[in-house]
């Protein structure tokens, strides 16, 4: 039973909850260009936003770092027995280490094959984010929903499938994704091994159990694209429907408007409309000359 899951996993192939829920890379990257968070009013939203945004702009690790990392600013406040995002201000030169000290692969033998427990954080709009997030929202956790109280994986599984709108998304297919996306755009092994130590696995355990290759038939793969381009029309047309009929009542708002305006001016500044603005408007007069 191993061998034949290894051979499956071994044809890198996405199966049929994959193929449902797996995105690329650039689709969550997208979600999160369309967001400000500065414009997030909600602790939860915004825990949400950073989430997602640990997830694709850092190589992801395993669930249990993000629902259980604490914030620390010093060295010393590490213990060997938790996990930490290691945050040190230093003007313009910040630095920010995820400091893996329990995980999956913490206590194998092979541990030393996949890296140091200080995981540096590379990208400069994360580093800001995580800072920010501090002072926006002072905690303990890396990600919290109650004061000084960790979230747990299924909470990190919900408030991921929620801000990506994706049912059945993963971390594990985060972490697919990440790896897909790295291995299109570097082909070395010494990258891939980097990538491997930052992800805490092997080479080899990526390329077999993350690395994904869609091989559905092109028929399905038509049949599919053909589904999902028929309920974007559908989506479109209601969008525009919708928008038509915003614009009738504000045309309609603008007119009333306009029309009483007129008749003001008519009926009590005493101006006679000119004949042309009567037509478009409608205007009678009543037994007494007065404008209705």
């Amino acid at each position: 039973m191993k061998e034949q899951r290894e051979m499956e996993e071994g044809e890198n192939v996405l199966d049929a909850k994959e193929i449902e829920n797996m995105k690329p890379r650039s689709y969550f990257l997208e979600i999160l260009d369309k967001i400000n968070p500065d414009t997030i009013k909600t602790k939860v939203e915004f825990m949400k936003y950073l989430l997602l945004s640990l997830l694709v702009k850092q190589p992801p690790v395993r669930t249990s770092f993000y629902s259980g990392a604490l914030l620390v600013s010093k060295e010393t406040d590490i213990k060997e027995d938790k996990n930490y995002v290691w945050i040190r201000k230093s003007g313009s030169n910040n630095k920010i280490d995820f400091v893996v000290n329990v995980d999956k692969v913490s206590k194998s033998r092979a541990f030393a094959d996949y890296g140091d427990a200080f995981i540096e954080v590379d990208d400069p709009s994360l580093i800001q984010l995580l800072i920010m997030s501090r002072t926006r929202y002072p905690r303990r956790y890396l990600i919290e929903e109650n004061k000084d109280k960790p979230v747990t994986d299924a909470t990190i599984l919900k408030w991921l499938r929620d801000i990506t709108r994706v049912g059945g998304l993963t971390v594990d297919m985060m972490r697919s994704s990440y790896i897909t996306d790295f291995y299109e755009k570097n082909k070395t092994f010494g990258k891939r091994k980097e990538l491997a130590a930052k992800m805490r696995h092997s080479v080899l355990t990526a390329s077999r159990n993350y690395l994904k290759v869609e091989d559905t038939p092109m028929d399905i793969r038509f049949e599919k694209l053909e589904k999902e381009n028929a309920e974007l029309k559908i989506e479109n047309t209601k969008l525009k429907t919708e928008l038509e009929q915003y614009k009738e009542t504000e045309d309609g708002k603008m007119r009333r408007k306009k029309r009483m305006n007129i008749l003001y001016t008519a009926n009590i500044k005493k101006r006679e409309p000119k004949e042309s603005t009567i037509q478009k408007y409608d205007l009678k007069k009543d037994d007494r000359g007065k404008y209705y």
